[in-house]
């Protein structure tokens, strides 16, 4: 009797260690593809297949995590990715990683894009009329001291990137307004045009008094 509970125990043992899933899943990004131009927001595609179900998959992007996707859709998961962001001309990288249910990872080659160069609004110098800044011209790129001596209006959705020692000088000449007011769904964005924004990249917004 007891040499059969033994073999019975190892027989369940064994069968134990059979259904454990030891593989991770097969994780690429179909869209875009390495050297492709982006512009605006880009739809970024990864397919992901595991046999007993992918749990989520991530993006990444200059290895920072943009965002998670646990539902997709025939395998195929979209991440929307707002390229306005970034400064045209710049190369990033992107990334995807992809979890099953037994926690295996699998992590997707590396595709390298290009934002594309003629996308964006520079502005420098002085702006001596009322001027408003949209958001479909994103990103709208400051380069040196831009002095505003008249209304400057910006849209919900404007995204502002500054080079490096760039400022904004608000009435440096006269009467100016500088009027910024995002929406809930919409809001304004103010970065480094660097790849990689650090503090101090960019000087200041100065409002000087009459």
């Amino acid at each position: 009797m007891r040499c059969s509970v033994l073999l019975t125990s190892a027989i369940l043992v064994l069968a134990g260690c059979t259904d454990h899933d030891v593989f991770p899943p097969s994780v690429r990004i179909v869209w875009p593809e390495n050297g492709d131009t982006c512009r605006a927001t880009t739809t970024v595609k990864v397919v992901a297949v595991d046999d007993a179900g992918v749990a989520a998959v991530e993006l990444v992007v200059d290895g920072i995590r943009l965002a998670t996707d646990s539902l997709g859709r025939d395998d195929t998961f979209d991440f929307h990715w707002d390229t306005r962001r970034h400064l045209p001309g710049s190369v990033h990288s992107l990334a995807a990683s992809a979890s099953d249910r037994s926690g295996n990872i699998a992590t997707s080659s590396v595709v390298h894009v290009v934002i594309d160069p003629a996308a964006g609004t520079r502005h420098r110098g002085r702006i001596g009329e009322d001027e408003t800044w949209r958001a479909q011209d994103s990103p709208h790129i400051v380069e040196g001291t831009l002095r505003v001596d008249a209304r400057l209006r910006l849209e919900p959705g404007v995204v502002v990137l500054l080079l490096a020692d760039a400022s904004i000088v608000v009435g440096s000449g006269g009467s100016a307004a500088f009027q910024a007011v995002g929406a809930a769904d919409s809001f304004i964005y103010f970065s480094s045009a660097s790849t990689n924004p650090a503090p101090g990249d960019w000087c200041a917004i100065e409002f000087r008094p009459r």
